[in-house]
């Protein structure tokens, strides 16, 4: 069975990785692979643009073209894996999160300080966040906050690798769970 984005929590980005808008997909036309948005008028015509989809149980990335349709403007979604050699394609976004628990044996243990990190970047299988050095380490498993412009979301991440530098560290994480709170 196909999956529909209708109703979904979107973000559209510039090619720079800012967000432009962040919205709910109105409609979605499998058909012809297009997503509706009440908020198209105030994009491009012709203009190359990411699409990042909330889903369950990991968000979908698109990059795609604002078209005019006789049903009004629609982005034309193509798949992302067209455009990087990779099983999924990272867009760069900005953006705090907030990490404020982390799970161990299946308990939820709360932090007694909720820590803040940027997201760098995302795709449909992971992040990468950047933080304070030592905030992590590999294997840690944690839960995200995320504020979407529809409704928070909760991430549950596995970190498998970490870039050190003096300042900060970029701590890459793969999606484990999507949850709407």
């Amino acid at each position: 069975m196909a999956m529909t984005f209708t109703g979904c929590a979107a973000y559209i980005y510039d090619e720079t990785g800012e967000v432009l808008i962040k919205t709910v997909v109105a409609a979605h036309d499998e058909e012809n692979d297009t997503i509706k948005i009440d908020e198209a008028n105030e994009l491009s015509y012709m203009s190359t643009y990411v699409l990042l989809i909330l889903t369950e149980p990991s968000p979908h990335a698109f990059s795609c073209i604002l078209e005019l349709t006789a049903d009004g403007a629609v982005l034309k979604l193509s798949d992302g894996e067209e455009r990087e050699q990779r099983k999924s394609v990272r867009y760069p976004v900005s953006g705090r999160v907030i990490i404020d628990s982390y799970l161990d044996e299946g308990k939820t243990y709360k932090l007694h300080t909720a820590q803040e990190a940027r997201l760098v970047n995302i795709s449909t299988g992971g992040l990468r966040l950047k933080m304070k050095p030592n905030s992590l380490t590999v294997d840690d498993l944690v839960q995200i906050a995320i504020q979407t412009h529809a409704e928070p979301r909760i991430l549950t991440a596995h970190v498998v690798n970490l870039l050190n530098a003096d300042e900060s560290s970029e701590y890459g994480c793969k999606l484990v769970q999507v949850l709407l709170i």
